[in-house]
């Protein structure tokens, strides 16, 4: 199930009209499940697919929620907080607008919990797609300072 939930999100960014007759093949592997596995490999997914140079529109990136049985909302939860949860939510943005791309939940949770919990992973997005900025930068372009500067100067 979740290979597919990568997929469709993954397609929903890429432009893959430009390589007609091309295959892209990515493979994700679980070392470690400590929560979050989902999300996790949905951004790993596409921080390949931009290390790879695959075109694409937007970049994507997810984050899990989890409700907890008082009400809670614990984003990024560990695999205990994800067990115990009433619910757990997986969202995925697109970066320019910062808009929905898929969505994966499980367990109960209300209408107003669903949006506390789409608005918090919003947020969170932003520092998914600054480290995807920072992590590229310091991969392709290592004579910068964070400021923008060159070290050679």
């Amino acid at each position: 199930m979740s290979e597919k939930v990568i997929r469709s999100t993954l397609e929903t960014a890429m432009l893959t009209a430009l390589h007609p007759r091309s295959c892209i093949s990515l493979t994700c592997q679980e070392f470690h499940n400590n929560g979050g596995l989902l999300a996790c490999a949905i951004n790993a997914a596409c921080l390949a697919a931009i290390d790879a140079a695959v075109s694409m529109k937007c970049h994507i990136a997810a984050v899990t929620a989890a409700i907890t049985n008082t009400g809670i909302i614990v984003l990024d939860p560990d695999g205990q907080q994800e067990q115990e949860a009433r619910a757990v939510c997986i969202f995925s943005f697109e970066s320019q607008e910062s808009k929905l791309v898929s969505t994966y939940t499980s367990g109960q949770f209300s209408k107003e919990e669903f949006q506390r919990c789409l608005a918090l992973c919003q947020a969170a997005a932003g520092d998914i797609f600054a480290f995807y900025q920072d992590a590229l930068q310091k991969r392709y372009c290592p004579s910068l300072t964070a400021d923008g500067e060159s070290d050679d100067d």
